[in-house]
């Protein structure tokens, strides 16, 4: 196992720890998710699969980015928040 190999197992170990126990009990869908059918945790976890992770962490805040607009997207269809951590700026 690489040395970059290690790190990046283990971030993806959290994240589908976090996909399994946390996830479904949360009360929301990421807002991503909804609109184009990839949750943000999926996309970090690809992210993962195909980069370092110190790319992996510099990249992941474009799709927190992506995950915002597309919660206003839904917001404006619905007429209002429907995620509180997606309302707040990024």
């Amino acid at each position: 196992m690489s040395a970059t190999a290690l790190p990046n197992q283990l971030a993806i170990s959290a994240i589908e720890a976090y996909q399994i126990y946390l996830s479904p009990h949360k009360s929301f869908d990421c807002p991503h998710r909804l609109l184009y059918g990839q949750s943000c945790s999926d996309s970090v976890k690809q992210l993962l699969l195909n980069q370092n992770l110190t790319t992996a962490l510099r990249l992941a805040p474009q799709q927190f980015k992506s995950c915002k607009l597309a919660a206003q997207s839904l917001q404006q269809a619905q007429g209002g928040c429907i995620v509180i951590p997606c309302c707040i700026p990024i």
